[in-house]
């Protein structure tokens, strides 16, 4: 039997004068080889391929790929990229739009488009916007760093997605996606409003949030907003509208609530910690549930609405354990502990017993077995200590 390694240099011996017939030549053709996308030819922006006009640096008029061969600088009273049609893709390659003072924004979506999709460079110090795609839907901006500029950082109509971008430094938003948009990974920082920002029915996922003017992330009705983080804003750490889901995400040390959280959501297995007024604030209709609010100047949990469950947090340190300043709510298995005062409760509220523990003392455990301190096997019971 002849060995399987002689048969494969045989097939190839055989198959390479084939193969150089079909493939030709191995040299290239005289001349400059054309960037290629994977539809066709890309097109680089330039004078004579995207020609500018009275507002623009370059202007881009037909769907297509495009990309940058190097920094821009921008002018005075002028866009720096204009985009006026959908179907196209930007790449900056890594290069860098530069504002001066004076200019506009730093590319434009001057039309009701869809499908824009801008990557991978930087937009810094333009007049205007880093890059407004406000009226471009079904579009995305990735791997983009939108700093110190006038306007936005970013800016993405609705059924946009913002992943790997970052916004700092801007004179409004540092990222704003329109409804049923995604915002991923992505971070904003000492913006003038808010850090991100998005319509209704979004998603943010996975993004950071620090020293905003407003709020660190502001998520409209019907959102999902999870595993963030929010520090140091000067208004609320999260914002939500109504009928939004809240989990996973940690807010601290902002100037006003940790989570200023509208009727009918849900704020679960949450961490709130030192912000100058209440970890979690919620109106009516909320469950508010499993969350660690630690060292809030106001209440760890308050509650200004009715029919919320407020359920299983912990809540230590803070000036007021649970402020319930409404009637109709259900109040189960919470702890406070160290609080100022560890509860607040108005008339007309429904909740487990509610057992004081600070005077009992605890046993020395030193084996497998010890004796119940807690003086209620009521499921429900809320337990200050």
């Amino acid at each position: 039997m002849s060995k399987p390694g002689i048969a494969l240099v045989g097939i190839g011996a055989l198959l390479l004068p084939a193969l150089g017939a079909i493939a030709g030549p191995l040299a290239p053709p005289a001349g400059p080889v054309s960037a290629t996308g994977r539809f066709g030819p890309r097109v680089e922006l330039s004078a004579a391929n995207t020609p500018g006009d009275a507002d623009s640096l370059f202007k881009i008029t037909q769907p297509g790929s495009y990309y940058l061969a190097g920094n821009v600088a921008g002018v005075a009273g002028r866009h720096g990229i204009e985009i006026e049609s959908g179907d196209v893709t930007l790449d900056l390659m890594g290069f860098a739009l530069l504002g001066v003072p004076g200019s506009l924004d730093g590319i434009s979506v001057t039309a009701s488009v869809e499908s824009v999709r801008i990557s991978n460079g930087s937009i810094r110090g333009w007049g205007g916007a880093g890059a407004n795609a406000c009226a471009a839907s079904n579009s995305s901006a990735s791997a983009l760093v939108a700093s110190d500029n006038g306007g936005d950082g970013l800016c993405l109509g609705s059924r946009g997605m913002v992943e790997s971008c970052l916004a700092e430094g801007n004179g409004s938003r540092g990222i704003f996606a329109n409804s049923a948009s995604i915002v991923l990974h992505s971070g904003a920082g000492q913006n003038g409003d808010d850090g991100i920002a998005t319509g209704p029915s979004s998603t943010v996922v996975g993004c950071a949030a620090l020293f905003n003017g407003i709020d660190g992330i502001d998520a409209a009705s019907g959102s999902v907003v999870s595993g963030n983080t929010s520090e140091a804003n000067i208004q609320f750490g999260i914002r939500a509208g109504a009928g939004c889901s809240l989990r996973g995400n940690a807010v601290r040390s902002n100037f006003g609530s940790g989570f200023f959280v509208n009727t009918g959501s849900s704020v679960t297995g949450n961490t709130a910690s030192f912000n100058d007024v209440a970890g979690v604030r919620v109106a009516a209709g909320c469950l508010v549930s499993d969350n660690s609010c630690y060292g809030n100047v106001g209440a760890g949990v308050r509650a200004t609405g009715e029919n919320n469950r407020i359920d299983g947090n912990l809540l230590a340190d803070n000036g007021l354990g649970l402020d319930i300043d409404a009637g109709g709510n259900l109040i189960v298995r919470n702890a406070a502990v160290a609080n100022t005062s560890n509860w607040d409760f108005v008339a007309g509220n429904l909740y487990g017993r509610v057992v004081d523990l600070s005077g009992v003392a605890a046993p020395v455990v030193n084996s497998g077995t010890a004796a119940s301190v807690l003086i209620s096997v009521d499921p429900w019971a809320n337990f200050g200590y």
